[in-house]
């Protein structure tokens, strides 16, 4: 169903949609999506919604932004024990922990991408790139 409206600013508005119709629901379904109170929205506009305020120590006493990112090695604890104050110094972890959705391949323009919940490991892995987006059900419509 398309239509055009004069919105109350006078501008035209072209292609209203229905929602609520059988078509079109699957494209508007935020099954998918997390619940977003104004914390967790401005929280995810500023960092990542899983990275941020993490750091995993592995058997190796290799840090890591996460458990699952073995190769994004932060700092080696036995090579060096002052490494780990200058991951902080030197803000290697901001790479990580401030890494938002703005600033994914495909996010960037989605209206969802800081009620968005998403693994970056999991994207890192299939892309081999850390701002790589592969795995999302609506970059499948681009017109939302």
């Amino acid at each position: 169903m398309s239509e055009v409206w004069k919105g109350c600013t006078g501008e035209t508005v072209n292609n209203i949609i229905n929602i609520n119709s059988k078509n079109n629901s699957q494209r508007f379904d935020n099954a998918n999506l997390m619940r977003v109170n104004r914390e967790t929205f401005w929280q995810n506009f500023y960092y990542h919604p899983c990275l941020h305020g993490t750091l995993a120590l592995n058997y190796e006493s290799k840090i890591l932004p996460c458990p699952y990112m073995k190769e994004e090695i932060l700092c080696n604890m036995i090579k060096d024990i002052e490494s780990f104050n200058i991951m902080f110094s030197d803000r290697k972890v901001d790479k990580y922990w401030n890494l938002n959705l703005g600033k994914i391949d495909n996010c960037e323009d989605c209206v969802f991408r800081f009620g968005c919940f998403e693994c970056r490991a999991m994207e890192l892995k299939l892309t081999n790139n850390l701002n790589g987006k592969l795995l999302c059900s609506r970059n499948k419509d681009k017109s939302l």
